[in-house]
């Protein structure tokens, strides 16, 4: 059999390997994942390691070891703390990708990282969110190859994953948002542009209201943002007799379909009033109503075959 010597420090603490290759290499590993602990909680097998196998300190102690800075760092110990419901996460819509998605339902599968799930758990996620799709389906693999490479998730064995400290990190800074934002050179003018905010308002939509919506989304086409804005605007003065909204109820109503929100949901209302006249102003400050000309427009080119969904 090799041989195999290894000397690891950590902090104060001095971890000399000397014995079969293969042993060693285990018990290296089981340090850099686990850390001291490992050793603490069980015994290695004095049959197995040939040579003299010594784990050091200045008080020959392992009791009180400390890892370094850099250990610290790559070892952080994420709290077991409860996790908000998951639909509020599909609700605020903070993850960006599919690949993010995939990150956030590997955290809720694993129970905030206490136990292995496989990709059945990730699918269940899919549908309990209601965001499943043939398409988003069909990219499944390639998103948890992602994963995968980005060290965010590890495959334990054939069918079982687990989420990794890293990948745990990266999770909660997605559902709770605090994910570093970009700050354009203050030095550069041109960049210096007002950030809107959205939130989150409450439509009184129950159940079948959220069905009806998602059936009238998929009877037209959507593919400009400004098909989006008004449309909406029509459902919500068919269906709900309300004819006035403005940014916010346009970004809740988006946020229910799962549209991605990638353009500036104020620039393009005043686009739709003043450069199409699909909107009219409402006597409510920044909010507008649908005009006949933008009924019109959605009657000539939007509805998909000409077929008009029932309401």
């Amino acid at each position: 059999m090799s041989q195999l010597r290894l000397k690891v420090r950590i902090g104060e603490i001095e971890i000399e390997l000397d014995g079969e290759g293969e042993i060693v290499r285990t018990i290296f590993q089981e340090l850099k994942e686990d850390g001291l602990g490992s050793l603490m909680s069980k015994k290695v097998d004095n049959h197995n390691m040939i040579g003299n196998n010594r784990i050091l300190d200045s008080k020959e102690s392992l009791v009180s070891a400390q890892m370094n800075e850099e250990t610290d760092q790559s070892q952080a110990v994420i709290e077991n703390t409860e996790l908000p419901f998951l639909g509020n996460i599909v609700l605020e819509g903070n993850p960006r990708s599919e690949k993010e998605w995939l990150l956030v339902y590997a955290l809720y599968s694993s129970d905030n990282g206490q136990k292995l799930f496989t990709e059945q758990d990730l699918k269940l996620k899919y549908d309990e969110s209601k965001r499943s799709t043939s398409n988003r389906m069909g990219n499944f693999k390639t998103n948890i190859a992602k994963l995968v490479t980005s060290k965010f998730i590890q495959a334990i064995n054939n069918s079982d994953y687990k989420i990794t400290t890293l990948g745990l990190e990266e999770a909660k800074s997605i559902i709770y948002n605090t994910r570093e934002k970009i700050k354009k050179n203050k030095g550069d003018k041109k960049s210096k542009t007002a950030i809107t905010s959205y939130n989150i308002v409450e439509l009184n939509l129950n159940e079948e209201d959220r069905i009806n919506l998602r059936t009238y989304w998929g009877t037209y086409k959507h593919d400009k943002t400004l098909d989006k804005i008004i449309l909406l605007f029509n459902w919500m003065k068919e269906h709900k007799k309300i004819d006035e909204m403005g940014k916010d109820e346009i970004f809740t109503l988006l946020r229910i379909l799962d549209e991605n929100i990638s353009f500036n949901i104020v620039s393009a209302l005043t686009n739709a009033k003043h450069k199409m006249n699909f909107l009219l102003s409402s006597n409510k400050k920044s909010y507008y109503k649908i005009n006949y000309m933008g009924e019109d427009y959605i009657k000539r080119n939007l509805i998909i075959n000409g077929d008009k969904v029932e309401r």
